[in-house]
């Protein structure tokens, strides 16, 4: 008797919720005079993470006489109130490279990173502080670290694009800001890096979406420091262009989901866009700790589907020994064709518990009970005229464990053989996958079992 089960809901992550930071807007930085002002934001203390999405259309022109220094975003007062994220620092030939700075115990702590930047090309930009180490990511991997120990000031008027009585512009395109007073883990940088937040999440100072395309006010989506384009609430001059935000988008996750079909956990999921998909990753953990998560297809990946806007539906099935009654994590992980990984947020899977056994069908070879098993299993079968049978146990590369049955069998009658989990030795056999054959003088009957010990 087949069995269907649905025991996971589907989690939907819809394309048309906004929850994808790169269908909307961003703002435009001439490098003249245009910067956004947040007011006054005290980030002083020992932790902060720094993020955002830029776009530099020409580092010759970014950086400016000011000792080549073009802000991202930050405040900085006669160098002693500090907190920034900026390109260059010393010279033309530091004009690309990216810099944290923080005012820690009397000066200016600097950490320049390495990272070569190309004009006209999107950049995921993170800066972090723990009290003991600064470090710098670009594209969600990190370029440069420092040990440094203290706490930092920053508690004044904080801008992008410019910093405070300095007149270094940023030229280019900026999106998604996000200021934390916590630090921010590399995983959590890069499972967020691509998705819009809510606003609500624990320890998000401001986060400006810049989606909304239009007037003067950039608005606080974590609530209270709404800024301000420009010098003035009017248009002028220093207020960046609102534009279309092409910040890329690898893989548009519209949906992933589980069910328990035929005693075998099945996972789906769906993109909507892909750009540079090589192949996924898939993880499955008894916690909701990626941490302990297991690859399960490390020596067979999903192929991606490389660049296309079309949508693309993906299923999986897991041949890994599953325990009844027991609950799973999933995680998928897109890898694209430069070796850089998204992972997206698990789902669960509850295995059912059989309290009873199956019902055998009229004739043929019925499904093993229990299924899952340790150490043993019942495997019943019928038919409907007098044979010779044979009943046999293969494992996953098809060789023979172990014949249990030989002999002649009577019409009509139901008959029950049960395995213990040993081969033709003697010997106990690992946990996994197995097929047994129910073999006739006319005919096979095929069906498989997991082992879990």
């Amino acid at each position: 008797m087949k069995k269907t089960i649905l025991v996971q809901i589907i989690m939907l992550i819809m394309l048309f919720s906004g929850s994808l930071f790169a269908q909307g807007n961003c703002l435009d930085f001439d490098g003249t005079d245009d910067y956004v002002n947040c007011g006054t934001l005290n980030l002083s203390g020992s932790t902060l993470t720094m993020e955002c999405w830029v776009n530099v259309s020409d580092f010759s022109a970014s950086i400016d006489n000011v000792g080549n220094i073009a802000t991202v975003m930050g405040t900085e007062i006669g160098g002693g109130d500090t907190a920034l994220l900026r390109f260059g620092d010393v010279g033309p030939s530091s004009a690309n490279n990216i810099q944290f700075v923080l005012f820690i115990g009397g000066g200016q702590i600097k950490l320049n990173g390495s990272y070569e930047f190309s004009d006209d090309t999107w950049y995921h930009l993170a800066a972090t502080y723990n009290g003991s180490q600064m470090i710098l990511y670009v594209n969600g991997i990190v370029d440069e670290t420092r040990n440094q120990t203290g706490n930092f000031i920053s508690n004044d008027t904080f801008y992008f694009g410019n910093s405070l009585n300095e007149n270094r512009y940023f030229t280019g395109q900026m999106d998604d800001v996000r200021i934390w007073n916590d630090v921010r883990t590399q995983t959590e940088i890069q499972n967020n890096m691509y998705n819009e937040l809510t606003g609500s999440e624990d320890n998000l100072v401001v986060y400006y979406k810049l989606n909304e395309g239009s007037g003067q006010t950039a608005y606080d989506s974590a609530g209270g420091h709404d800024a301000t384009l420009g010098s003035t609430s009017g248009s002028d001059s220093s207020d960046p262009a609102w534009v279309f935000s092409d910040a890329p988008l690898p893989v548009n996750l519209s949906s992933f989901y589980a069910n328990y079909i035929d005693d075998v956990p099945t996972l789906y999921w769906t993109t909507q866009t892909e750009e540079n998909n090589a192949y996924w990753n898939v993880y499955r953990g008894t916690t909701d700790s990626f941490e302990t998560a297991v690859n399960i297809n490390a020596n067979d990946p999903v192929p991606g589907n490389g660049t296309t806007n079309n949508a693309t539906d993906y299923v999986y099935v897991d041949i890994a020994p599953v325990v009844q009654n027991a609950t799973y994590w999933y995680w998928i992980e897109d890898v694209s064709t430069d070796g850089e990984t998204t992972l997206h947020d698990p789902i669960t899977l509850l295995i059912p518990f059989e309290d009873t056994p199956i019902t055998p069908e009229s004739y043929g070879l019925n499904q093993n009970y229990p299924n899952p098993f340790n150490p043993s299993t019942s495997i019943s079968f019928a038919l409907g005229e007098d044979s010779n049978v044979e009943l046999i146990i293969y494992n996953v590369k098809g060789e023979k464990v172990k014949t249990i049955f030989n002999d002649h069998i009577y019409a009509d009658q139901i008959n029950s053989v049960v395995w213990n989990g040993v081969d033709a030795d003697g010997k106990q056999v690992s946990s996994g996958v197995y097929f047994y054959k129910l073999k006739t003088g006319t005919k096979e009957y095929n069906k498989k079992m997991l082992l879990v010990k």
